[in-house]
């Protein structure tokens, strides 16, 4: 297939323009592997873990099929992978959405397609043919099915093998295939068929050769894909002074989505506010900056001599080039053109559409002024901006507008489900859960608002929040607890004098969003949505010491159904009724306690992992007997739940891979899991590892010789511990 190459050269410039230190994708410089690469390299490595192993066999019951789809539900529904701190991306949610609602016969039908898919005979181009004609019937009806197919099928395909599958966007693929091929690629708007994939990698195959002929040296179709997405996103970049076509009517979001779309040649830069707020902008439907203030923008011709002029002006400053920069994108301002007040931190304030072009203000006054029309609805909001920049004005991708729509599009509230259908969708996510322990959880929100989960390790704790959360559709956030907090500070961010700016946390952020949109719902006549916070591992430092302000806070709450707690710098931020707090904890050595005032404010939950849902999660499994039994001998001193099991089934299926039993596999596993939670100087942990010893020893040899030295040396010594 044929690249244009002036084309290529212009997509090379664009992609080159956003990823800045990047020389090769073996050099890739940090933007790119941050922005682009890691998080991609992390779904892979998540889907060949969670998903891949339970395809190795055929789905034989609906147990079996549920936990197929849970684990691709889950892997794409994940609320944030480990770099980024985001979910993936690539494909929405509303893609995976039907996965929750399936019949048993549908998890069937779809464990079976996606097994074709990703393990199946023929090429990758007739598996995903043979996907989308089967895979159809478990989707919902509607004009929709085309593209979720699309997207599914051709993302899991790129994730399983890179080096050959490109995962195909018909937005993407359509404009890229008609800049750099003159043709349309395929036809995305039917069911994919063969044909349209394979015209899709030969595509990607000749972008791919070009790369290379380049000495950009791309590893594999995620480095072509990210290629293209970059390149193609950021694609006809505005003109300095071009006013571009009229600001649609309406102004507010509906001007600033315009200016999402490339044709529209809009501007979008950011401006870092001022250190006394944005009040002074907003007040005068404008931006005003005192940066070079005795100076008129306009005289001069290009930047280059805006630059010199700063200089000759300020021979001691050091950064003329970078404060001219700056200001040159100011000067270029014009109407339809787009602000984003934003902090280096990625907080952003508000985001306004230009109304009048940059003018020197008069006499007497200094400094410099656009009109804006200012939209501030659901700000402040954090954005995850990996090529953010700590300069004061820079230019933004317009994907930066797209990320603030849909931030605020989440705040639209969904009806109340019934609880039956709560308990239908958290169960369609594989958690192991009677309906009474969900049922006590959910009425234990409405009727606080604060509830701690205890139990030990694995038992589900932080999974059933954020399935449930899912179910309900809460807006969501964990926030681990760090064993050193001690003071209100650690949770709520702090004051820093230095920069004379606050800095936010993550809960801070989301306690103001839970704030604006209680705000916003009343304002509609609204139910709000609620939103859900989880202070995981609660109890790993003293709650009575970071949490103070909010036990006190939460008590006027509950009385009179709104409080507000105080920030550092004279802020404050409410808790509206819609916020709920969620702690998780284990009590082991390693935690505190809880003082009795945390108990009277909270509802208490403990959840627990009998032995009935433990045979189920292993239903069907052929070392769910030998794992149960492993179970019965330890569960008083040193019990394990779900997280435990599905680690030892992901190792069994990696280790069968290999041709490794599953006998040896799991005395692996036992050793490796289970015995280094055994230890104490309590007698039933002696008579524990006996019975241990005499149950490994016919069929689990390393298990048994490691018991049989932890059970010696408790009789030798009174205690005994792994190591």
């Amino acid at each position: 297939m044929q690249v244009d190459a002036a084309e290529f050269e212009n997509l090379k410039r664009e992609f080159l323009r956003q990823m800045p230190g990047f020389k090769s994708f073996a050099d890739a410089g940090a933007v790119y592997v941050e922005a682009e690469r890691r998080s991609k390299d992390e779904l892979v490595a998540l889907v060949r873990v969670a998903l891949l192993p339970r395809l190795m066999a055929p789905a034989a019951t609906p147990a079996q099929a549920r936990e197929v789809c849970a684990a691709l539900y889950q892997a794409m529904q994940r609320e944030a992978l480990p770099s980024s701190g985001r979910p993936q991306n690539l494909v929405g949610w509303r893609s995976w959405e039907h996965l929750t609602k399936l019949t048993d016969e549908q998890c069937l039908l779809a464990a079976s397609a996606l097994r074709d898919l990703l393990l199946g005979e023929g090429d990758a181009a007739e598996r995903l043919e043979r996907f989308a004609n089967a895979y159809q019937a478990v989707l919902p009806t509607g004009g929709g099915r085309p593209a979720v197919l699309r997207n599914v099928g051709t993302l899991l395909l790129m994730l399983v093998d890179p080096g050959r599958d490109i995962f195909v966007r018909t937005d993407l693929f359509d404009k890229a295939g008609a800049r750099l091929s003159g043709r349309k690629l395929g036809g995305w708007g039917r069911l994919p068929s063969a044909a349209d994939y394979r015209d899709a990698r030969a595509f990607a195959a000749a972008i791919r050769q070009k790369l290379a002929e380049e000495g950009w040296a791309p590893r594999d179709m995620i480095d072509v894909q990210s290629f293209l997405w970059v390149a193609m996103a950021g694609d006809d970049a505005p003109a300095a002074l071009d006013a571009g076509p009229p600001v649609p009517a309406g102004g507010g979001l509906v001007a600033i989505l315009a200016a999402t779309d490339a044709a529209s040649r809009r501007l979008v830069v950011r401006i870092r506010p001022p250190a006394e707020g944005i009040g002074g902008w907003l007040a005068g439907s404008d931006l005003r900056l005192d940066v070079a203030p005795a100076m008129d923008l306009a005289a001069s011709a290009t930047q280059r001599d805006l630059a010199a002029a700063l200089a000759d002006a300020n021979p001691d400053e050091g950064f003329a080039q970078e404060i001219a920069a700056g200001l040159w994108l100011v000067r270029a301002l014009q109407p339809g053109d787009v602000v984003v007040a934003g902090e280096p931190s990625g907080e952003v304030l508000a985001a306004g559409v230009v109304t009048e072009p940059y003018q020197r203000l008069p006499a007497p006054e200094v400094g410099h002024r656009v009109g804006i029309a200012w939209h501030t609805g659901g700000f402040p909001r954090r954005v995850e901006q990996r090529s953010w920049s700590f300069k004061d004005i820079h230019e933004v991708p317009r994907e930066l507008l797209v990320q603030l729509a849909m931030e605020q599009s989440r705040s639209e509230t969904l009806p109340e489900l019934p609880f039956a259908e709560i308990v239908d969708r958290v169960r369609a996510s594989g958690l192991r859960l009677s309906e009474r322990t969900l049922r006590r959880y959910h009425v234990a929100l409405k009727a606080r608002g604060f509830v701690i989960l205890a139990g030990v390790s694995g038992t589900g704790k932080t999974w059933l929040t954020d399935v449930y959360a899912k179910a309900v559709g809460a807006r969501y956030l964990v926030v681990p607890v760090a064993p050193n907090w001690t003071t209100n500070e650690d949770l709520l961010g702090y004051f820093n004098p230095l920069d004379r700016a606050f800095h936010a946390t993550a809960f801070t952020r989301f306690l103001q969003e839970a704030g604006q949109e209680y705000a916003a719902a009343q304002a509609a006549r609204r139910p709000a949505r609620p939103f859900h916070l989880v202070l995981d591992e609660m109890n790993l430092a003293r709650v009575e010491y970071f949490f103070a302000t909010f036990l006190s806070a939460m008590e006027l709450r509950a009385r009179n159904g709104q409080a507000e707690v105080e920030l550092a710098g004279g802020r404050r931020v409410a808790l509206p009724p819609n916020l709920a707090f969620i702690g998780t904890v284990n009590v082991d050595e390693t935690t505190h306690a809880f003082a009795d005032k945390i108990y009277d404010r909270a509802q208490m939950l403990e959840l627990d992992s009998p032995r009935e849902l433990l045979a189920a999660q292993l239903d069907g499994k052929p070392f769910a007997a030998a794992v149960l039994d492993v179970w019965d001998v330890v569960a008083e001193v040193a019990p394990f739940a779900f997280r435990v099991l599905s680690e030892i089934d992901q190792y069994v299926a990696h280790s069968q891979a290999l041709g490794v039993a599953w006998q040896d596999a799991l005395d692996e596993q036992v050793l490796q899991k289970v015995l280094p939670k055994i230890k104490g100087n309590d007698a039933r942990v002696g008579d524990a590892l006996q019975r241990l010893v005499d149950l490994c020893a016919p069929t689990m040899p390393l298990s048994a010789t490691r018991a049989r030295q932890m059970h010696h040396r408790f009789l030798a010594h009174g205690f005994t511990s792994f190591f």
